[in-house]
């Protein structure tokens, strides 16, 4: 039968047991530890040759990854500006007068788009709304509207060309332009060029500099 000493003694040896394990793991993490420190200042140079590749490739990972971000969600804003400018419009017989000007002045858009006098998307782009890549003033009788993002490199030509877009979205478009130096190319529904675009498509219509990319709504 265990008696109470015979308990508290047990006690006593469990404890100088986890005690002395305690201190020796301690000892060894030390040694460990102090083992790593030396290794990694006598290869500092070899480790910083070998690891720099990998942080470069991390931060242009990072780096596309935000930028995508950005597309999808400027392309998102994008469609809901439209959706207020449908919605204003939406018993009248056509969008006549629409205009960059008309949305600053009458604000039938969400305000947290217009600052300072212009219409911005989320990530800071200045967009233009109206007709063709001027952004003129729309005619009667027109019954769609262009919403124009203007100066865009090569790459952000094809990533917003060939963004995401919504299937509730998607079926409000009726074309996608991509207006350069080289021409006006029209991603239309079962024209030469394709609505959805797929992926590629735009790389080779898409020039170095100074694109200009227009979202015909209807």
């Amino acid at each position: 039968m265990l008696t109470k000493t015979d308990f508290k003694k047990y006690l006593f040896s469990a404890k100088n047991y986890i005690i002395v394990r305690y201190i020796a793991v301690r000892q060894n993490f030390k040694s460990l530890w102090k083992n790593i420190a030396n290794t990694i200042k006598e290869n500092k140079e070899m480790i910083f040759k070998l690891s720099f590749p990998l942080l470069l490739v991390l931060a242009v990972f990072y780096s596309c990854s935000s930028s995508q971000h950005r597309v999808t969600q400027n392309i998102s804003d994008i469609f809901k500006i439209s959706d207020d400018v449908r919605f204003h419009y939406a018993d009248q017989p056509d969008y006549w007068g629409l205009s960059t000007q008309k949305i600053l002045q009458d604000k039938f858009i969400s305000e947290k788009y217009i600052r300072n006098g212009k219409i911005y998307l989320s990530g800071g782009e200045e967009i233009l709304i109206g007709n063709g890549a001027n952004a003129d003033v729309v005619m009667p009788k027109m019954s769609s509207f262009d919403v124009i993002l203007p100066h865009l490199n090569q790459a952000q030509c094809i990533s917003y060309a060939e963004g995401k877009i919504s299937d509730e979205d998607i079926v409000k478009l009726q074309r996608i332009s991509i207006v350069n130096s080289g021409g006006t190319y029209s991603f239309e529904w079962g024209g030469t060029y394709k609505l959805p675009i797929t992926k590629y498509a735009s790389k080779d219509v898409c020039s170095h500099s100074d694109n200009t990319l227009i979202w015909t709504i209807q």
